[in-house]
């Protein structure tokens, strides 16, 4: 194989087999001012080692000699030592795994290292990896128990870095026995490492795994607990999980009033359903509980059904509604896209808006679409797979005669295209914020953009435009639901016509 001269000037010193040489290169290659830099050179690395039989066992042994001298910490030195770590046997093959460079390398690396910069344990854990070392039975005895005997040592060491490292390593199935791996995981699993400790556990026996989930719960970590038992697939052994830390989170929710996180811990679980439209009631969201309540089939007390009645009546009297007679039309099969389709093209602006179930990460449940003759409410969850409606969106947002007007519309159509696999191109698209900002930067010329939009909702501009401010109560009701209540499609529909009245009264 033909090489380059940048990596000749690392072959020199290897057929010398002077890895005093091979580090000054590499040193002036990385930390020089006229280096090459970090990614240049581990191109050359391996080109190097694919070229050249024992390159790789080469490079590993001047590794082992970086992490074993004593030096001041240096820049150039972590990086030096991650390339060589990483750079694998080369042109040769696992049959050097037995040679005596490769287990004397390893056990240099895994003791005391000498500078306090390099882990020693960690550096070893990723070249076992880029060897393709996949158990500890693949690598000579007295390796072995040299990693294993590291491992523990460094899970029992004060510092965060070198207890990583320890999973790091320990984590090689069949290197630690099941009471070692029971240790590293006490110094390691502390609440600030979960994703560590799942990993460090993952391809061990069902019995370290238990151990995790049960300390977890034992310690009172909940949510910790359920999540290792979802990335551990041990749903089977520990079937309550997800319950308990939902139901605990539930009832600080409730007691501080966040009725967001209320509805979103109960929509997937039925068994908290009528402790959150109970608790909702109690803490004075009576028209959401008695929503909710309906649409999960929980029956609330009397007195709750005439405060949810009382509070309606005083939603509809001192908050914004639809005109009276306005339509809205629930758009959730695809013989009715080409009428939405032509209304909305007929019509010289269109307000959007979206909503979605108030789980983390849940995908939009509606799109909204408003002129200022009708509301469209698109069933997004019942057309998820529908080809058609994703044209029809497409004609729609790119058709530059309707002006698309919404409150952070950009954000609201984005997710929608994430859900269809789509990026719509909307244009052209205002902000009724932005359109708010520039009357007030144009009252006060010294007021920044940034500050303009300070305080700025869709509520406080339908209140100081549009006489009434905007009820939020459906906003984290459970979406998902289907059919729609009266009072959802009210909510939804009212959403997306806001923004195009705000725009007629702001233009």
């Amino acid at each position: 194989m033909e090489l380059d001269a940048a990596a000749e000037q690392f072959l020199g010193p290897f057929a010398a087999d002077d890895v005093h040489g091979f580090l000054a290169e590499l040193r002036v290659s990385i930390g020089g001012g006229g280096g090459a830099g970090f990614h240049t050179v581990r191109g050359v690395l391996t080109r190097a080692g694919s070229s050249r039989q024992g390159f790789g066992l080469f490079a590993l042994r001047a590794l082992a000699h970086l992490v074993a001298t004593p030096a001041p910490p240096e820049p150039w030195r972590p990086q030096v030592a991650s390339l060589l770590a990483d750079l694998g046997p080369g042109h040769g093959s696992s049959t050097e795994l037995t040679m005596p460079g490769f287990g004397e390398s390893v056990q240099h690396l895994v003791a005391d290292s000498a500078d306090i910069s390099l882990s020693g344990v960690k550096l070893a854990a990723r070249v076992l990896r880029a060897w393709g070392v996949q158990r500890a039975e693949e690598m000579p005895d007295e390796v072995r128990k040299a990693a294993a005997a590291a491992a523990l040592r460094d899970a029992q060491a004060s510092g965060g870095a070198k207890v990583l490292g320890a999973a790091s390593l320990g984590a090689l199935p069949g290197l630690l026995s099941v009471e070692a791996a029971q240790l590293v995981l006490h110094s390691l699993d502390d609440g600030n490492r979960d994703e560590a400790s799942e990993v460090f556990v993952a391809g061990m026996s069902r019995e370290v795994q238990f151990r995790l989930v049960q300390s977890r719960q034992a310690s009172g970590r909940l949510r910790a607990a359920a999540k290792a038992v979802k990335v551990l697939g041990l749903e089977g052994d520990f079937p309550d999980a997800d319950f308990a830390w939902r139901s605990e989170a539930l009832e600080s929710a409730i007691s501080k009033g966040r009725r967001e996180a209320c509805v979103g811990l109960s929509c997937e679980e039925p068994r908290l359903k009528a402790r959150c439209a109970e608790g909702l009631w109690r803490c004075g969201e009576a028209e959401l509980a008695s929503e909710l309540g309906a649409a999960w089939g929980v029956p609330l007390p009397e007195e709750a059904a005439a405060a949810a009645a009382k509070a309606r009546r005083t939603r509809e009297e001192t908050c914004l509604c639809l005109p009276p007679g306005f339509p809205v039309h629930i758009v959730d099969r695809e013989d009715q896209l080409a009428a939405m389709r032509a209304s909305i093209l007929a019509a010289p602006a269109v307000g959007l808006d979206a909503e979605w179930a108030p789980q983390q990460g849940s995908p939009p449940s509606l799109l909204q679409l408003a002129t200022a003759e009708a509301a469209f409410v698109v069933d997004l969850v019942t057309l998820a797979s529908s080809s058609s409606l994703g044209q029809v969106l497409e004609d729609i947002f790119s058709a530059q005669a309707v002006i698309k007007v919404g409150f952070d519309g950009g954000s609201d159509v984005g997710k929608v295209g994430k859900a269809f696999g789509r990026c719509f191109r909307v244009a052209p698209l205002v902000d009724v914020r932005d359109l708010e900002a520039a009357r007030r930067t144009q009252e006060c010329p010294q007021l920044g953009k940034k500050r303009a939009k300070e305080g700025v909702s869709l509520a406080s501009l339908a209140e100081k435009y549009m006489g009434k401010p905007l009820d939020k109560t459906f906003q984290v009701c459970d979406w998902g639901r289907r059919p729609l209540s009266e009072g959802q499609s009210h909510y939804a529909a009212l959403d997306a016509w806001v923004p195009v009245r705000l725009y007629g009264l702001l233009t």
